[in-house]
């Protein structure tokens, strides 16, 4: 592919700590080594990109991530613990706010403050004086499709091949209701093509889009930056560990939990997860103090650290979500840290897996082929696919 230049459009990007994040930044630094001019767009924050910019050759401007309720996008204040720097009281009034807010607002805001950022951001790429090769728009929020199809539609010139990068279907995810399915739809006839990143999530278009224009593309990672540590023995304290958020509904750790703080013997299980998620610490907290020093949860860690820090340990949880139609990124980054992985959902947690893993037999671990993941891989994918919209 000769010199051409590529438009991102994302919600999240680099130094956050989210497989969005990951998406975008891993997808525009290969793309520009590649010598492709690349051009990111994301929501104004506290993050600076000057170092990022000069580093990789990418430009990356900033609207502002909405207008009322979303006018500055949300950083969370912690101490160094992790934890948020609040009282109970404090915590408290904040939850149930955000319930009776959220609950009032959510018809309009069903992303909640990430629903206002398609405004902006369709403002942002009409004022553009460029035609793009190719605009990729990663989601999810919604949002982000959303601008960006507005703004590809208003303007023709922008762009020759348009791409949107999915999870799952937004209005299909959820109670999300007739105006959402048919905006979701509309915004999904701009895009040439829809990426996901694995082949059970193709289906999940039917009504939305024509599945011949749906393609799997896997998350993709520069393998060469991980390192691993020695891994650390402790002879009759089996050491396992978990890294990311939870979810009461879809990724609900409770029977785990609860199983280890029946069982006796000895064991360490280590999380590493977001202090400032309400609903993971809901869920982790009544379990705290009855596992005592046998749980142990710490803040979240950049990626790379926390690949080095896993592979000091026997073996790795795998949460999966309920549906089926997701894969968790962090897979990969345990496939990395080269330990086993003891993969199940909420529903399919068997004791009996766990306590031969804690014996050190893993028959049962999952295996990943990492080979599908290469970033370099995944940008040839994402170029061929440019090079077909070019055609269309």
């Amino acid at each position: 592919m000769d010199e051409k230049s590529i438009l991102i459009t994302s919600y999240y990007f680099y130094p956050e700590n989210r497989p969005r994040a990951f998406r975008t930044f891993e997808l525009a630094r290969e793309l520009s080594r590649r010598g492709l001019s690349v051009h990111v767009v994301v929501p104004l924050s506290q993050a600076t990109y000057s170092d990022i910019e000069q580093k990789y050759s990418i430009k990356i401007t900033t609207p502002p991530p909405g207008f009322f309720l979303n006018r500055r996008k949300r950083d969370v204040a912690r101490n160094s613990q992790g934890a948020l720097k609040e009282t109970k009281p404090a915590k408290i009034i904040r939850r149930w706010m955000n319930k009776i807010f959220g609950s009032l607002l959510k018809p309009l805001y069903p992303e909640k403050r990430e629903t206002e950022f398609f405004f902006p951001l369709a403002i942002h790429l009409l004022r553009l004086k460029k035609t793009y090769n190719a605009t990729i728009s990663i989601g999810l929020p919604f949002s982000v499709h959303l601008g960006t199809a507005i703004a590809l539609r208003a303007n023709r010139r922008l762009s020759k091949t348009a791409i949107a990068d999915y999870g799952d279907p937004f209005s299909k995810n959820g109670k999300r209701g007739k105006l959402w399915h048919v905006l979701e739809k509309s915004a999904l006839k701009t895009f040439h093509f829809v990426t996901v990143p694995v082949p059970n999530a193709r289906e999940k278009f039917i009504g939305l889009k024509d599945l011949s224009r749906v393609k799997v593309i896997p998350q993709g990672f520069d393998f060469e930056e991980t390192k691993l540590a020695k891994r650390q023995i402790s002879p009759g304290v089996p050491t396992f560990g978990f890294a990311g958020n939870f979810y009461k509904k879809i990724r609900n750790p409770s029977g785990l939990l609860k199983y280890l703080s029946e069982r006796k013997g000895n064991f360490r299980f280590i999380i590493y997860t977001d202090f400032g998620d309400t609903e993971t610490m809901e869920i982790i907290d009544p379990y705290r103090s009855l596992l005592g020093d046998r749980l142990i949860v710490n803040s979240l860690l950049p990626r790379l650290t926390v690949i080095y820090e896993l592979s000091k340990m026997d073996f790795l949880i795998n949460l999966g979500n309920a549906s089926t139609f997701q894969q968790p990124s962090k897979l990969i980054d345990y496939a990395l840290t080269k330990r086993p992985i003891l993969s199940f959902t909420q529903d399919t947690f068997n004791p009996a897996e766990l306590e031969l893993f804690l014996s050190g037999d893993y028959q049962h671990r999952t295996q990943i082929d990492l080979s599908l993941y290469d970033i370099r891989i995944v940008a040839n994918d994402y170029i061929t696919l440019i090079e077909k919209g070019q055609e269309l």
